[in-house]
């Protein structure tokens, strides 16, 4: 997954929190 610096910051967060579950 590359690291897109126009994606928000809270896409990330909302990535993260769905790898976890």
């Amino acid at each position: 997954m590359p690291e897109v610096p126009e994606k928000p910051l809270f896409i990330d967060t909302e990535n993260a929190l769905a790898e976890l579950c």
